[in-house]
This record gives structure tokens, C-alpha cells and sequence, in this order.
């Protein structure tokens, strides 16, 4: 099992004396889960796109949660176990794949809940744990494996393996290396990643389960045809083509890459709240990578809008947040 202690980079959080890359991750933290409160429900939002007085946000929902239960599985040493908790807890808006993959509570349980369902799902909800490798301080190959690893503990139609690893490896591009050529660089290391070899190393196709053991071999007979579906649709988003409701891992991706290379955070998250409110957390997360600000005057009205083990539903994220961004070295997977 890899330490994040070989993480170059990955520093403690020092009140007062944060350096760079600790100070990107905390900021994207904040950035997709004040582009989920955005896209919340209950939200209000203004007639003018481009106004920024009177907006309103409401509870950060599902992709945040996500996160914060990856973050808390790292914390545990076992993101598997952040992930679980946090499925048993009843959230109100968590997908039927991944409610029903997590609450297995084994690593195997999206395989067998992809397979259950004929090797054909390939829901947008599989990416929205991947942004928590990248702020629980995971870099290089390290993180793709890691985004690959958290997203087929749901979600392991080799569509939204590519996609994750492309989604990390365009965050930490982002946010270590900037913009001129992150999303060539990003992809050029995602379509490189041995999606089978990852899987079967964290144990997610055990000898004595058939069905894992079929699904293995289902991702690695459709990789070919999953990259070129990713990559057609990462090159759709760069020519600013938008999938409409985000219905697929897919349509969450191209939007998320439309939608981030807005001029401004709020632009581009109203964007793909008005086009794909499913896309809006990790259109927010790229967004922030970039180095775009969250407006601060949603900092203090941000809130989780649930409890379960790791969170308090009445906790300010302005106040919780540099707390759980973890410090190097102690988180595992």
C-alpha cells in the first residue's frame, strides 16, 4: 500500500503559512462545494448571469458529500470505509449504483452491482469522489491509480475509469504545472493507464467471485473503444459543445470541460448549472485548479446538507474545512 508519505508536496496545514499546492487543494475543496451549493435546489439565483450581489446558495449535496467521505477514508486509512459510512447514513440524494455497490462494504461491490446490471452503467455520480485523492495530497501516477481505484468502488465501466483518470490528472495539471497545454498533458497520462492492472492489484476481482472475475475481463475487452469515447468527448468540451443534463459519465465530462474554462468561477458554475447541474461541484473544482475565486461572500454560508459519521449537517465548512485537508504522510487507501 502506498504512503502518501512519498507524496512530494503534500504538506501539513500551517495556519498562517500555507504553502502553494496546500493552498490549491483547500480552494478546490471550496470551490465544488460552493459550485454544489449553487446548483442546490433550494438555491436562488439571479435573472443576470453576471451579477454576483444576492446570491444565494443553498445545502452542498451529494458530490461534496462524496468527497468529504473520501477524505475521512483516508483519514481512516480505509477509503472504502469513508465511502460506506457515509451510504448507510441515507443520504436523500445518492444514486441507486452507488448505494447499492457501497453498502456491499467490499471492495468488489461495484463490480458485481455493474455486473448485476448487464456491464452496461456508466452513471455521471462515478466521478464525484476523484477530487478528494487529489486534496487528500496524491500526485503523479499515484493519484491516477487512486481515481481509478475510488471510482470503481462504484462505478467501473471502463468509461468512467478513463474519465476519472483524466479528471486528476487535469486537477493536478491545473493546479501544479497551469494552463497553457494542462488538458494534452492530462490526457496523454490518463489514456496511458492500465485500468485492469490497477483494479486487480486493490483486489477488486478476488479468485473466488465469478462475476468479478468476468468484469475484469468486460473492462479490459472495451478499454480500447472506452479512451476513444473519453477523449472524443473531452475534445467536444474544449470546443465549447455542451451535453444537456449530464445523463452519463460521459455528458458529465464534456460539460465539466466546457463549463471550466469559464472567465470567471461564477460564469462558468452558472453555466453548467443553466446546462447540466449534474456537472456543477466538478465544474467548480476545475475551475478553482485553474486558480479562479470563489466570491467571498459564499465562504460563510456554505454547509454539507446531511450528517453521518464524519459531518455535522450545522458545521460551517469556512470553519471545518482547513482542519480536514490532511497532512502528509498519514492517509492510505
Amino acid at each position: 500500500m502506498i504512503q502518501l508519505t512519498s507524496i512530494p508536496n503534500a504538506t501539513a496545514f500551517l495556519p498562517g503559512g500555507q504553502t502553494g499546492f496546500m493552498t490549491r487543494r483547500l480552494t478546490i475543496l471550496f470551490g465544488l462545494t460552493a459550485a454544489d451549493a449553487l446548483a442546490a435546489p433550494e438555491a436562488a439565483h439571479p435573472a443576470d448571469p453576471a451579477a454576483q450581489d444576492g446570491l444565494n446558495v443553498g445545502d452542498a449535496g451529494r458530490d461534496t458529500q462524496m468527497v468529504l467521505a473520501t477524505l475521512d477514508g483516508y483519514r481512516k486509512r480505509n477509503v472504502l470505509r469513508g465511502l460506506v459510512e457515509w451510504a448507510w447514513s441515507a443520504p436523500s440524494d445518492i444514486d441507486v449504483q452507488t448505494q447499492r455497490a457501497l453498502q456491499r462494504e467490499v471492495p468488489w461491490g461495484g463490480m458485481l452491482t455493474w455486473m448485476e446490471s448487464g456491464g452496461q452503467p456508466a452513471g455521471s455520480s462515478g466521478l464525484n469522489g476523484v477530487p478528494g485523492a487529489l486534496i487528500a495530497g496524491a500526485t503523479g501516477e499515484f493519484l491516477l491509480h487512486e481515481a481509478v481505484y475510488i471510482t470503481a468502488l462504484t462505478h467501473p465501466d471502463p468509461r468512467n475509469l478513463y474519465a476519472s483518470a483524466f479528471l486528476a490528472a487535469l486537477l493536478e495539471e491545473l493546479t501544479l504545472r497551469g494552463e497553457p497545454g494542462a488538458h494534452d498533458r492530462a490526457w496523454t497520462r490518463a489514456s496511458h493507464v492500465n485500468l485492469t492492472a490497477i483494479t486487480e492489484t486493490r483486489g477488486l476481482h478476488p479468485e473466488n467471485h465469478d462475476e468479478t472475475l468476468k468484469a475484469k475481463h468486460l473492462i479490459r475487452r472495451r478499454s480500447d473503444e472506452a479512451r476513444e469515447q473519453v477523449h472524443a468527448r473531452i475534445e467536444a468540451g474544449l470546443r465549447g459543445e455542451v451535453a444537456p443534463l449530464a445523463a452519463s459519465v460521459l455528458d458529465t465530462l464534456q460539460s465539466v470541460v466546457a463549463h471550466g474554462r469559464a472567465g470567471t468561477f461564477i460564469d462558468g458554475v452558472q453555466a453548467a448549472i443553466r446546462t447540466s447541474p449534474d456537472s456543477a461541484a466538478l465544474t467548480g473544482a476545475v475551475l478553482t485548479a485553474r486558480g479562479l475565486t470563489v466570491p467571498p461572500t459564499l465562504i460563510p454560508e456554505l454547509r454539507v446538507g446531511h450528517t453521518w459519521k464524519a459531518w455535522a449537517r450545522e458545521w460551517s465548512c469556512e470553519e471545518r474545512y482547513p482542519a480536514i485537508v490532511p497532512a502528509s504522510g498519514e492517509p492510505q487507501s
